[in-house]
Formats: C-alpha cells, structure tokens, sequence
C-alpha cells in the first residue's frame, strides 16, 4: 500500500470512469466496532475488488491513515462529482454517523458504512431466525446486547416486523441475568458476544467474524440500486427493505443466502425500488 492518494487519479491527475469510492480508514482506535481478520486496507481493496467483479460499476480506493471524522469527511467531498457513492471501512458507529452526517450537510455523495452493512445482514439474520424459530410476523421479541455498535438496528428491527427490542449490558447481569431475560424473549442479537453459554445457538444472533462475508452478501445489490436511483442518504426504510429482500430468499433453517445466490441481486433491487417510491427520470437503475 502505498500513500491515500493511489488509484484516486490517472497519470494525468485526472479522476477516469470513477463512480464508487471505497475508503478504507486504518488508524488505532478507529476500527473497533466490527470484527475482522482483514485489516481496513485489506477489507478495501477486497471490497473494491468485489464490486468491480460483481457489479457494473467502477470502484477506485482510497486508503486512509487518520482517526479524524473532518478528514475523511473533507476526502470524501474532495472526490466530488466523480462519484456516486463512498462505502466506507473502519469507523466504529459514532464516527460513522458524524461522516454520514457531514457529507450529507455539505451536500456530498452518498455514504454507505460496513456497520450499514451489519445492520442489514443483522435484521435479516433476525428474522430468518425467527421464521425457523417458528415465530410468527408480528410477534417476535429480541434482546440486543451491544446496541451502541449498530445504532439503528433497534429502528431497523421494529420496521421489519419485530414486536418488541430489549437491550442488555453486562452491567445488568447481577440484577437481570440475561438466560432469565431470554425466558420472556425469543432472540438474543448478540453484539457483544457475551450470551453463548446462556441461550442455545438457534436463538443467537452474531456479528460474523470476518465483516467482508456479510458485506459480499449485501453490498453489490445496495450500490446497484441505489447509485442508479441517485439516493443522497441511506435511511431506516432502505435498510429494512434490504433485510427483507435477504430475508425472503434465504432457505429454510439458514439465516443468510449465499453471496452467489442468483436470485440476490434481483430480490435487493426489486425491495429496495419499492421503499424509494417512483423512479426518478434521471435514474439509470433497470427494472
């Protein structure tokens, strides 16, 4: 890996058929929110490989060695007009939201994180579960330990059909142990990896151990749709529809489809469209 400036420009300084920037951001305390075998840069340039095979778009990588929100927010709108979107790989949750956030009042591109990402495969992992737990739309209930690293899982969860979300922490296991707790509930989404002795394996929901294997799933279908309808802000009912589409083309007692799955990108654009509304005249996304 060479400096943050590599793959952004052509020889003659100028930017060339780029439409979707991955930023991968490596710096000591800036990437503990998911799991990971890769480092930042290496989940990069796997990711950047992954949507230049899979998808018709053309992914140029940006690779930065800082902890500070302000410069990958000013890199990212320095990309401008390039690109349609920027995935990026590294931040924990809170600095997530403050880079989202900060491109969108600057009116920059689309941003799109690897805990997006998680939240997605999270909620479809949940209601797959549920389904093989025999619970039906509507009624199932969910304790989320962790909740601070995916902050809109709780919203996302409710949206697609959760009836209720309790969070735990292990600051409350003297008062309310979680194994009590889960008698009234019917899925622990385990963040914080600290409930396997207490529920049995069925009813657990993980962050997977390496990040990259759920973003393969989800990540081709989400830049497809949603750099084609021009969407300037990934919101709740975006991420829920993505669930859903995984959800409703995952196999009877799995959790998740396979990321060569045939149906997958189809089933996330044909749920993603219908929570965006009409398609916008400008819009390059095929039906």
């Amino acid at each position: 890996m060479t400096n943050d400036n590599d793959d952004v420009q052509s020889d003659n300084g100028l930017f060339i058929g780029v439409e979707v920037a991955v930023v991968g951001v490596s710096a000591a305390k800036s990437h503990r929110a998911v799991t990971r075998t890769r480092s930042p840069w290496e989940a990069m340039e796997d990711y950047a490989a992954m949507i230049s095979d899979r998808t018709a778009l053309h992914a140029v990588r940006l690779p930065l060695a800082t902890a500070d929100v302000n410069t990958v927010i000013a890199r990212v709108l320095g990309l401008q007009p390039r690109i349609s979107a920027a995935f990026v790989v590294g931040l924990d949750a809170n600095a997530a939201v403050a880079l989202q956030q900060g491109v969108a009042e600057r009116g920059g591109p689309l941003v799109i994180t690897e805990i997006d990402v998680l939240t997605t495969t999270l909620t479809a992992m949940t209601i797959s579960t549920l389904k093989n737990l025999e619970v039906g739309p509507r009624v199932g209930q969910v304790v989320i330990t962790g909740a601070h690293r995916a902050p809109m899982l709780g919203q996302v969860l409710l949206m697609s059909g959760v009836a209720g979300i309790s969070s735990w922490r292990t600051s409350d296991a003297h008062q309310f142990p979680l194994h009590r707790l889960m008698e009234h509930n019917d899925v622990l989404v385990d963040l914080d990896r600290c409930g396997r002795d207490s529920v049995s394996a069925n009813r657990v929901v993980a962050l997977p151990y390496e990040s990259f294997d759920h973003g393969a799933v989800v990540l081709p279908g989400f830049l497809s749709v949603l750099c084609g309808h021009g969407v300037s802000a990934l919101t709740v009912e975006i991420i829920a529809a993505c669930a859903r589409s995984l959800a409703l083309i995952t196999p009877s007692g799995c959790t998740l489809p396979a990321p060569d799955e045939r149906m997958l990108l189809s089933s996330i654009a044909r749920q993603v469209t219908k929570s965006l509304g009409p398609t916008p005249p400008y819009s390059t996304h095929q039906h």
